[in-house]
């Protein structure tokens, strides 16, 4: 598009120029015309030009010129535009990331304060508890707990 721009613009300048040039050629023919006639050369300098037909020529590559610029300003916003919200991407990534750690080492940090050092669970515990009592013991009081529960609820 920039590229687009630059041409359009010199083509411009080369109307102008060529207007320009046309210009001055007329004027050093009707000079010319005007010496041999034994006349005196105009001066067309403060001559104002009612029509140039260069200016029509001009227009629509103006108009063109305007539109590029309109187009380049555009997407030079739509690229600022993905780059934040690719920024906003990667800082929502580095926050969720960041979160997580925090809320591991949290978690981490709440279960060494309230988990047993060496805590036993399961098969472990029942083993331990079986030696200390026996397994008579423990035969006669899960057969208390059992008729307990059946007295209770009749």
């Amino acid at each position: 598009m920039k590229e687009s721009k630059k041409d359009v613009s010199a083509t411009i300048a080369k109307i102008d120029a060529f207007g320009t040039g046309i210009r001055e050629a007329n004027q050093k023919i009707a000079n010319a015309f005007r010496k041999f006639a034994d006349k005196e050369a105009g001066d067309y300098s403060n001559m104002d030009k009612k029509f140039s037909k260069t200016e029509i020529v001009k227009k629509p590559w103006i108009a063109k010129k305007k539109i590029l610029e309109a187009i380049v300003l555009r997407l030079d916003t739509a690229i600022d535009k993905t780059e934040n919200l690719n920024r906003d991407v990667e800082i929502d990534q580095m926050m969720k990331t960041f979160d997580s750690l925090m809320e591991q080492a949290h978690t981490e940090q709440v279960v060494s304060m309230v988990a047993e050092p060496n805590s036993q669970y399961g098969a472990d515990v029942f083993e331990a508890y079986e030696e200390t009592k026996g397994a008579s013991e423990i035969a006669s009081e899960v057969i208390t707990i059992k008729s307990k529960k059946n007295g209770q609820s009749r």
